[in-house]
């Protein structure tokens, strides 16, 4: 099982000698890096890495030298074509005896190599976009103060912080109540954030902003909720407009207004034939469970509204039917917690039958950073969909862009 894994895995696997010079290359690096396994073998890995990122692989190398336990590293391999992509890079020193390609008396490096360029290339437009929306909110005039269901802050504008001379970053997590000393108005305030959760939008009113020099400022408030998937208020968002001034001259004008990672599996037609450790770690089911599994079982670990899916792509991979060969799926970790993993599935002769051979990627932590990216964008398009303030983007040619 392993020499298969080495030869028809779709991610790369290497093993360098002590001096960081290629020993062994699987065909999968071969053809990531679209050259012949000649032009490789005995040539440093650090050949292939863009030069901006040597630093990374220096200290990865570093790392790996110094300690026994597996270490990873995100950077650039540049193709035959002089295309750049990212990949991961995760590797460990083999034993002092009876590692695979051990040759006088040295202690090889093992490091798999996993494209993740669509997966960073995804991430880089995501953040752009959360960047791009977050600087239209710095920069428009209103006064954006965004609240979680319990009045913590968890967005506060560039505006916000010219009129109250705090920072963001000081008030991140803190209640909105015990920051700017809501009194005679507590009641008035909290009732209408009350309505808020309850659903009743969208409110307006107008509170005091108090100071710790003891000087307030009159905040008129239009505001809305970004509701969650249950349709339940989960942030709620205050756009003011500093009317202190304006109320002022009103009053006047009256008397006189925020080891290896990766599973490893071969499923056949009746379940797991072969599993790692690191499958058993991603699924909470020990080898032995795994490996006791029927191919309804294996379904099962499958969240139930993907279970459809997941067996027709086993069933069309060992059909021979063409299926892609990378998919992201969400399973049902064994403590009921739901994570998500990423797959690299090829078919395989295995023991004289057709099987699949896959590699679990356990992308958990990844999808919920997306997930708060997404809500973050989300939130920040809803804050700017109820600014008066007029916002505009326009190129250096002065065409609109953005309005």
């Amino acid at each position: 099982a392993p020499a298969d894994f080495y030869n028809s895995a779709s991610v790369g696997y290497v093993i360098l000698d002590d001096n960081g010079l290629i020993c062994e290359a699987n065909p999968a690096t071969i053809k990531m890096l679209g050259r012949d396994c000649g032009e490789l073998i005995g040539q440093p890995l650090h050949r292939f890495i863009t030069a901006e990122d040597q630093e990374d692989f220096a200290t990865l190398w570093q790392q790996l030298a110094a300690a026994n336990c597996a270490e990873r590293a995100e950077v650039r391999l540049v193709r035959e074509d002089g295309a750049h992509f990212y990949v991961r890079l995760e590797g460990h020193r083999f034993p002092n005896s009876g590692a695979s390609g051990q040759q006088n008396g040295q202690r090889p490096y093992g490091l798999t190599i996993t494209n993740i360029n669509e997966g960073v290339q995804a991430g880089k437009e995501l953040q752009q976009a959360h960047d791009f929306i977050a600087a239209v909110l710095d920069t428009a005039g209103a006064l954006i103060i965004v609240v979680d269901r319990q009045g913590h802050i968890v967005r506060f504008n560039r505006a916000c912080e010219n009129i109250s001379g705090y920072k963001f970053d000081d008030l991140e997590g803190q209640p909105v109540w015990e920051i700017f000393g809501y009194s005679a108005d507590d009641e008035r305030v909290k009732a209408a954030f009350g309505q808020l959760l309850s659903g009743r939008l969208p409110d307006e009113y107008e509170s005091y902003w108090v100071f710790p020099d003891g000087s307030r400022r009159l905040i008129s408030w239009s505001n809305s909720a970004l509701a969650d998937s249950r349709g339940d208020a989960k942030y709620l968002i205050g756009l003011g407009i500093d009317v202190t001034r304006r109320r002022a001259a009103e009053e006047t004008l009256q008397t006189l207004v925020d080891h290896s990672l990766q599973g490893l599996a071969i499923l056949q037609k009746n379940g797991i034939v072969y599993a790692n450790e690191a499958l058993a770690r991603i699924t909470g089911y020990s080898v032995k469970e795994l490996l006791a599994m029927s191919a309804a079982d294996l379904i099962n670990i499958v969240r139930p509204e993907d279970r459809a899916s997941a067996r027709q792509r086993m069933q069309d991979r060992l059909a021979g039917k063409p299926v892609p060969p990378q998919a992201e799926f969400c399973l049902v970790h064994k403590d009921g917690q739901l994570r998500w993993a990423e797959s690299h599935s090829v078919l395989v002769e295995y023991r004289g039958e057709r099987a699949v051979q896959v590699t679990y990627i356990d992308i958990s932590e990844r999808k919920r950073a997306e997930q708060a990216l997404r809500e973050s964008e989300e939130l920040h398009r809803v804050t700017i969909a109820n600014i008066s303030d007029a916002v505009f983007m326009t190129d250096d040619a002065g065409q609109f862009t953005y309005i």
